[in-house]
């Protein structure tokens, strides 16, 4: 079984320095499980947390949502699912291996364009996943096995 946290932290230049910064900065980068998530036996389940600048940085907790066991795509990261494990890469190279029994995180950044309105936006992107047998709400809870920083230094 793969179970998927997506974190997702949205702003705009606005929140590009004190004081906004400071409440971005203070998004966690893992959230406790739901409690439906205990005796799922889906092969797939993904958790989605939204953060918006526009919603003051307050979190907006998503159901946890069985998923085909296919690629999938997280904001600017994609999980595959391969044969007793999992791979999340970046769109340029960076890519995290979970293997069964582990856990691991991947958090990455962008800059991005509004296509309407031309106007710059900002998105990290935080993937936490696990190859497990049986999830728990503390799942993500700790340090990960492994790790992957894609993080850039934006504009």
């Amino acid at each position: 079984m793969l179970v998927v946290q997506h974190i997702q932290v949205i702003w705009t230049k606005a929140s590009r320095g004190a004081p906004g910064a400071v409440q971005r900065n203070a998004v966690p980068e893992v959230f406790e499980l739901p409690p439906a998530i205990v005796g799922q036996t889906a092969d797939l389940l993904v958790h989605q947390v939204i953060v918006r600048e526009s919603n003051a940085f307050t979190p907006r907790i998503g159901d946890v949502v069985n998923e085909v066991l296919a690629p999938l795509a997280l904001g600017m990261l994609e999980l595959r699912p391969e044969e007793g494990l999992a791979r999340v890469v970046t769109r340029d190279g960076p890519t995290l291996v979970v293997p069964l029994g582990e856990w691991g995180r991947i958090r990455t950044n962008c800059r991005h364009s509004d296509y309407d309105t031309g106007q710059w936006y900002y998105s990290k992107d935080v993937v936490n996943v696990a190859v497990c047998a049986r999830p728990d709400r503390g799942l993500f809870q700790g340090e990960p096995d492994q790790y992957v920083d894609a993080e850039r230094r934006l504009r």
